[in-house]
């Protein structure tokens, strides 16, 4: 089994808007990252940092409004906990859809394929999944409602005592 998800939200904006949202690093640190070296631009690197540490991804294709396609390297995004011994060497794609709702706004679908059918990728590939839920409902609430829904810093699980 090769894990692959997508997840999406509906946010009243106008489609330009939660693109904006998402390629400009002003906004996309607020709902995601603790940090990043730059907007998402077709064919640069970008470093995010999570605040347990730095991962590099690359920014393949973007249409604008439409589309944006990232690889990036799971043993790389791994928790620090996790990395050491961490020998995939793979990338995996994260794909932003941009879509016009038909009742108004935007819908934003996330969708993430590539992992490999190891235990670790596999666990992994929960963990993104359920991280790229939370940062569409934070886009979600910033975007619609102005309001800050991200936790702090230091309030996820212990993944290193639940994945060994």
């Amino acid at each position: 089994m090769n894990p692959t998800y997508a997840v999406f939200t509906h946010i009243n904006k106008p489609v330009a808007d939660v693109f904006r949202a998402v390629v400009e690093k002003e906004t996309f640190t607020k709902v995601f990252f603790e940090s990043t070296s730059g907007d998402l631009i077709e064919g640069t690197e970008v470093t995010w940092n999570s605040g347990t540490g730095d991962c590099q991804v690359q920014v393949e294709k973007v249409i604008d409004n439409e589309l944006i396609e990232i690889t990036f390297r799971p043993a790389q995004f791994a928790i620090p906990e996790l990395r050491v011994g961490d020998k995939r060497d793979y990338e995996a794609k994260i794909v932003f859809i941009f879509e016009p709702a038909d009742a108004g706004g935007t819908i934003v679908t996330l969708c993430e394929y590539g992992w490999g059918d190891d235990r670790r990728s596999i666990l992994q590939s929960y963990g993104h999944c359920g991280g790229w839920q939370e940062m569409l409902m934070i886009l979600k609430g910033l975007l619609d409602h102005g309001i800050d829904l991200r936790n702090p810093p230091d309030a996820r699980p212990n993944y290193a005592k639940l994945w060994t």
